[in-house]
Formats: structure tokens, C-alpha cells, sequence
């Protein structure tokens, strides 16, 4: 059996232990008595089933039942990830297992996560168990919120006391780590998977308290160090921690008394503590949201940052930190979400429903904005109360895309909808930004809106010259002469029979109210940083007009 780690289901799971004097009943597992011993597909006998099978409904073929309990996370079984949502798609996605003639009441189960690129995508984060003796009725037991580090690959749940002994058990998969979905609920996949039943076992209190802690802080995420970012920790009080780590687990094999296994618990949880201590918060204050894509600096050797563009919508370009346009100040709220706000347009990030749609800024905060961690990274999940789905870096093109929207599209750490926080601690930058901030975000617009009437105006000069040579001209007219070319001679008034005519026509600028106005534009742009910013905008936003007016009718 692969070496597991229990863990402590977070939040939603009650203790299940009981005191006895200075004692205490723990629950255990033997890792050599799994109640799952056939999962051979289109077995008679197989234990386990799914109502969504990948190689059904059209799916692809892929997994199998018999991967989850062949001690190998190289392998795995996964729900279909392609195909049509069976009907009716009105429940969850589950693993089902059929205990045979070994029902239970307390049970602890076993989930080991794919080892591969795939496994943390697709891996369950959050599941409900329900019980069942007949197939047809079922209690709903507990609902679960599951580790999701990825550097946690194994796990056991504590005891989950079913209430009463059940046969059939659901494990039906509420959110996968990825958020891909078939029709109404999301697909999932999985290396390893084990029901045990929970044994009772009587040990002392210090020494149960040990194991508690010791196994919550196995299945915390680790710690990202090396970085200045938020989310980044001490590695000094990392290693200290690690090293505490390791003497409580020797302790823990080789047993003590119950002084050594309280002066350890202290001594860890300490440590533990004093890590946390050290970490770059996420407070009220000014940051740069940079994508957290690997591949952009591994393509191009930059940074991608977001920053809101002319027509005042949510995008990406190169970092740049001297660009009040990518600054933006966060601010949390007393529900706990946030609002951000852009320094240059002064303007807040919104909402919008659906899937792959660009986000718009707001004059006023219309919705708090949610900023979650990607457990074991300084990388985060940017969305908000309306929309969960994560802000995205749209148009990367793998990694060599210069520039883009932001759009609401799910994905996972080292992806493009991860990003990282930085924090600006330069407070002279941060007040010259701020003071020019709305200069820049003026002068951006104006240049955007020369360059598009340039671009308007060369497209109305380019015109192709359909006359290239001589014989494409012929006319009616013909040579003077005595008039015999008409069979008559000239008449009296000495005029040609028919009457011709020709005319040219040549146009000089001696006057150009475009021109003009474009050399108005550019004095406007001189004058921002000397007359009065009022003035100078109004007259800025008459000339932009001016010339999107002239560009449309010349």
C-alpha cells in the first residue's frame, strides 16, 4: 500500500473522539483490510460504479474502476470529461461503492489524486456522501471540503459515522479543482480510492492532541518562499517549522511519554505560528496584478500586467511599473470582499455573467470583487460576488501574445488565470502615480484616438490610380482640318459639326482643417502639464471630437 498521510476534513467535519480521564478514543484503519476488493469493469462482482463513466454518453474512453485500487497513482479512473450530459442532468456527478456483506456505520476512506499535469487539475475539492440500503432512498451523511495543495497528492478523512450501517455509499463530486463541467455539474478523476472501516483505539490525551495537530498541518499547503509578493513566507521560519515537522513525526514512530508528546505539540504549533507571522499579507493599499502564466517570460522575457485600456475595459500589456494605468488600489469591505480600483481612470472593476467575456470598469464600485489563494503558491484567483469564475488573460496565445482582454475563464495556478500581487512600496512612486495617474490615462485616450483618425485619414488618401496609361483615353472629338473628315466643308460661323469639350482639373491644400486641428491636438497635449487640468481636458475631449468628425467626412 502507497504510504498515506491522514488528514482532518476541513470545517464541515465534528470530532468524533470521546474523553475518558486523562484518555482518548481515536479511530484507526487496517491499511491491509480495504472494503474494496473487486473493481474489475463488467465484473458481476465489481464493487464500484459511476453514472457518468468516461466511454459512455459518448465520451471518450478513458479510465477504468480498476485503476483505483491498483496502488498506483500513474494510473486513474475519471468521469467523462467530453461528450452529452446524461438525462436527466439534474444530480452531481458520483463514485459509487457497494460494500457487499460488510456494511458499516463508521467508515474513514482514502482518495490518492492523479499523478500527473492532470491529476490537480480535475482532482474533487468539495463532496457530499450519501448512504443507501436499497439503492432507491438515500440519506444524505456529510458534506466535505478536501485538500486541495498540490503538494498534497494523499489523504485519509477522519471518522465519518454514518449513523447507522448502509451498504451503498455515494461520493458525489460537487466542485473539481478545474471547474470543467459536463452539462450541470462538474467531471473529476482520481488515482487511488479505499473505504475502511474505523476501528476504536484507546490512547492518552497528550498523545491523541499530538496526532491531531501533527496530521492538520501534514495536509496544509507549503509554503512558497524566495519572493516579495503577497502570499510569500520567511524561509528562515520555514525550515524551523519543517524541522519541528520531523520531530514530531519520529516522535510519534518511536513513542515518548506524555511530558515529550505535550512540550512537542507546543513546540510545533509555535513554529507553525511564527510562519505564518512572516507572510506579505494582502492589505488596504496600492498593487500590480501580474499574470501569473510562466510561459509569457519564458516566450517573450516579460512580465504581463493588467491595466484598463481607452474604451475603459479590463486588460493585459507588458509590465510596466511607472504606468499609472496598471496601479490599481484594493480596499476590503466589511462582507470580506474587496474593491479595486484603477489609479489612472479612476474607475472600479465590475462584473459581467458568462463565460469568456471581458470585464468592464465602473465609475462606481457596482460589486465586491473576491481574491482567493491557490494553496502552495503566492498566486491568486481574482473574481467577484456575482461571477466566480476567475479573471483571465484572453488572446496569450501560449505565451508569445503581446496584449489582451481580460475575460472570466476558470483555470488553476501557473495558468492564466492566476495572477500575482505585487505590492508597491515606493511611496514617492506611489504619489507620483497618483498625481498623474488621470494625465496619463487622458493622454493615452488622445494618442489612442490620433492614431485611429491617422489610420482613417490614410485609408481615404490611398486611393488606387485607375487611368496608367494613354490608350486607356479616347473621346469623340476629332482633328481640326476643312471639314471634309464630316463630308462638309466649315460653315459660316466656322465651327465643327459636333460640339466636344475637355477640362482639367488640379487641386492644391491651401487650406487643411484637419491638419489644423491635428496641430491643435498636439499643442492641447503640451499644455496638459501647464495650464489648468480642467481646461485643458475639455479642450482635449473638443479637439478628439473635431477630429474623429473631420477623419469620418474627408
Amino acid at each position: 500500500m502507497l504510504k498515506k498521510l491522514p488528514f482532518l476534513l476541513l470545517l464541515l467535519i465534528c470530532s468524533m473522539s470521546m474523553n475518558l480521564a486523562n484518555a482518548e478514543i481515536i479511530y484507526v484503519y487496517d491499511e491491509n483490510d480495504g472494503l474494496i476488493t473487486n473493481a474489475t469493469d463488467g465484473d458481476e462482482g465489481c464493487q464500484v460504479s459511476c453514472d457518468f463513466k468516461a466511454g459512455e454518453f459518448g465520451s471518450s474512453a478513458e479510465g477504468s474502476y480498476a485503476n483505483l485500487i491498483d496502488n498506483n497513482l500513474g494510473t486513474f479512473f475519471t468521469s467523462a470529461w467530453d461528450g452529452s450530459a446524461p438525462e436527466p442532468d439534474d444530480h452531481p456527478h458520483y463514485l459509487q461503492i457497494d460494500l457487499k456483506d460488510r456494511p458499516q456505520q463508521k467508515i474513514i476512506f482514502y482518495m490518492g489524486i492523479r499523478d500527473d499535469q492532470w491529476g490537480q487539475t480535475n482532482r474533487p475539492t468539495k463532496l457530499t456522501i450519501t448512504a443507501s440500503n436499497d439503492v432507491e432512498s438515500w440519506k444524505e451523511i456529510i458534506t466535505l471540503e478536501m485538500p486541495n495543495a498540490a503538494n498534497v497528492k494523499e489523504m485519509y478523512s477522519d471518522m465519518i459515522d454514518l449513523g447507522e450501517s448502509y451498504r451503498y455509499l455515494r461520493f458525489n463530486v460537487l466542485t473539481s479543482n478545474g471547474g470543467g463541467y459536463i452539462g450541470n455539474y462538474p467531471y473529476f478523476a482520481i488515482g487511488e480510492f479505499q473505504v475502511y472501516e474505523a476501528l476504536p483505539k484507546e490512547i492518552s490525551d497528550a498523545l491523541a492532541q499530538l496526532k491531531k495537530l501533527y496530521n492538520t498541518l501534514s495536509q496544509k499547503a507549503a509554503f512558497p518562499t524566495g519572493g516579495t509578493d503577497v502570499g510569500y513566507y520567511d524561509e528562515g521560519k520555514i525550515m524551523a517549522y519543517e524541522d519541528q515537522m520531523i520531530k514530531t513525526g519520529d516522535l510519534l514512530e518511536n513513542g515518548g511519554s506524555d511530558d515529550a508528546y505535550a512540550a512537542q505539540a507546543e513546540a510545533l504549533q509555535n513554529a507553525y505560528d511564527a510562519v505564518l507571522s512572516s507572510g506579505i499579507a494582502l492589505v488596504d493599499g496600492y498593487y500590480y496584478f501580474i499574470s501569473g502564466y510562466p510561459e509569457f517570460k519564458n516566450q517573450q522575457g516579460v512580465e504581463k500586467a493588467m491595466f484598463v485600456n481607452e474604451n475603459n475595459m479590463l486588460c493585459w500589456q507588458n509590465f510596466d511599473p511607472n504606468n499609472a494605468m496598471q496601479l490599481f488600489k484594493i480596499a476590503k469591505q466589511e462582507d470580506g470582499t474587496f474593491t479595486i480600483q484603477n489609479i489612472a481612470s479612476g474607475t472600479y472593476i465590475g462584473a459581467v455573467e458568462g463565460t469568456s467575456v471581458q470585464l468592464p470598469m465602473t465609475e462606481t464600485p457596482t460589486v465586491g470583487q473576491t481574491i482567493k489563494n491557490f494553496d502552495g503558491t503566492a498566486q491568486w484567483k481574482i473574481a467577484n460576488a456575482l461571477n466566480d469564475q476567475a479573471y483571465h488573460s484572453a488572446e496569450h496565445n501560449s505565451g508569445v501574445g503581446v496584449n489582451g482582454r481580460v475575460v472570466t475563464w476558470d483555470g488553476n495556478a501557473n495558468s492564466c488565470s492566476a495572477w500575482i500581487i505585487r505590492p508597491i512600496t515606493d511611496q514617492s512612486l506611489i504619489d507620483k502615480l497618483v498625481n498623474e495617474g488621470s494625465k496619463q490615462y487622458i493622454a493615452y485616450q488622445m494618442q489612442i484616438a490620433i492614431n485611429n483618425a491617422q489610420e482613417t485619414r490614410k485609408i481615404a488618401n490611398d486611393l488606387e490610380a485607375l487611368i496608367t496609361k494613354a490608350s486607356q483615353i479616347s473621346s469623340n472629338a476629332q482633328s481640326s482640318g476643312d471639314g471634309s473628315a464630316y463630308g462638309k466643308p466649315y460653315n459660316v460661323t466656322k465651327t465643327l459639326q459636333y460640339n466636344s469639350s475637355a477640362s482639367v482639373q488640379l487641386q492644391m491644400p491651401l487650406y487643411n482643417q484637419t491638419a489644423l486641428t491635428a496641430v491643435d491636438i498636439a499643442k492641447t497635449l503640451a499644455q496638459l502639464n501647464t495650464l489648468s487640468y480642467g481646461k485643458a481636458k475639455e479642450d482635449l475631449i473638443m479637439q478628439i471630437n473635431k477630429m474623429y468628425y473631420l477623419a469620418q467626412n474627408t
